[in-house]
């Protein structure tokens, strides 16, 4: 998924099996709470006992479980250009509308907490991301689906979810979960146009559109928490490093460029990984001042004006080595991480003023009086 990050098969059984523990002790919780109450002479447990819930992921993971991968399996390559359902697809929707509407359920809710353990550094699990991105796929041909069938209400209420869910990546205050939080709501501003040029929206499907939409606010400065994945990644990255290498004397790069294998997918950080590799733990104290120098830098630059040029002079110099060996290896280069969030946001702001534009020529009815 990343190359900060690992994901996949083991961690995503560990982290649903965890999250049916939490949800169990909860329940239990919860009755065993009614149960105190009723013996010490109430009748009946105040409704507040029973809360519904407020964590959104506990919510998408009984979902994932109880629906399975069939469906995510029945999405076909190149689907995401658009087009039509195909049929075994659209008998997978079907099959799952009521996890889908548990999920639509959850992407309402205000926060997520995934339960990200930032300490285990380059090894923390990101599980979630993988079902997200599959999940809006999913939620987008089934708005496809609905809206053929004429069920645009239900439709707008698929793609209004997806607005919902990408917000919910990007509190994880990591790069990887805002780039996925991105490339999200970038696909749910195309869902929302595809439906909109359907011409079978009616004023109020256009306001659920819009409800989803609003979960971000595209004007302002860093509405996917770019600089909060900044700061994230600082401390899971370098942080961890400094940790992990506190003690080792001669042997404190040999642990750098141990722990740092996930990052180097390529040979072209070789020559900074040989030079790291020889360090001594004092000589790697200056390098990790220079690494924490850059992330300020990429935060300054981030939020300047002039983010695009300032950014691209940031990758220059450090590909240039002005921020040392140690951030070569692990300081994420934000030029391409600047382009992709400026599309998403660039597709958000037109389908904002074509759903104004759409409401202008079809007004909303007025309110009944009184």
């Amino acid at each position: 998924m990343s190359r900060f990050f690992k994901s996949g098969g083991l961690g995503a059984a560990l982290a649903i099996a965890l999250c049916c523990g939490v949800a169990c002790g909860q329940n239990e919780a919860a009755t065993n709470a009614a149960q105190e109450q009723g013996a010490a002479g109430s009748k009946s447990a105040p409704a507040s006992t029973f809360a519904a819930p407020t964590n959104a992921a506990l919510l998408y993971y009984r979902a994932w479980m109880v629906m399975g991968d069939d469906a995510f399996k029945k999405i076909p390559a190149g689907f995401d250009d658009g087009g039509a359902v195909p049929d075994e697809l659209a008998g997978a929707l079907a099959s799952a509308q009521p996890a889908l509407d548990t999920i639509e359920k959850a992407a309402a809710l205000e926060s997520a907490d995934w339960g990200v353990e930032y300490d285990d550094g380059v090894n923390a699990l990101l599980p979630h991301l993988g079902k997200i991105r599959q999940t809006s796929r999913l939620l987008a041909a089934d708005a496809r689906r609905l809206i053929v069938g004429g069920q645009s209400d239900k439709a707008a209420g698929r793609v209004a979810a997806m607005f919902g869910l990408a917000r919910h990546c990007t509190g994880d205050r990591v790069l990887i979960s805002s780039m996925v939080g991105a490339a999200v709501a970038g696909r749910a501003a195309q869902e929302c146009q595809a439906l909109l040029d359907s011409g079978k929206l009616s004023s109020a499907d256009r306001a659920i559109l819009r409800a989803g939409l609003n979960r971000f606010d595209e004007r302002s400065g860093d509405p996917f928490n770019i600089v909060g994945g900044i700061r994230g990644e600082r401390y899971v990255c370098l942080e961890m490093l400094k940790r992990q290498t506190r003690g080792q004397g001669k042997s404190a790069g040999e642990k750098v460029i141990e722990l740092t294998a996930p990052f180097r997918s390529d040979g072209q950080q070789e020559p900074a990984a040989s030079a790291v590799g020889r360090l001594h733990e004092v000589a790697l104290k200056k390098e990790f001042e220079d690494a924490a120098r850059y992330y300020d830098d990429a935060i300054a630059a981030w939020q300047s004006p002039d983010a695009r040029n300032r950014i691209q002079d940031l990758n220059g110099k450090l590909s240039a080595g002005a921020y040392g060996s140690v951030a070569e290896l692990i300081c994420p280069s934000l030029a391409n991480i600047y382009d992709s969030t400026r599309r998403a946001l660039d597709a958000m702001k037109k389908v904002r003023e074509n759903l104004e534009a759409a409401d202008k020529a079809d007004p909303p009815p007025a309110p009944a009086p009184g």
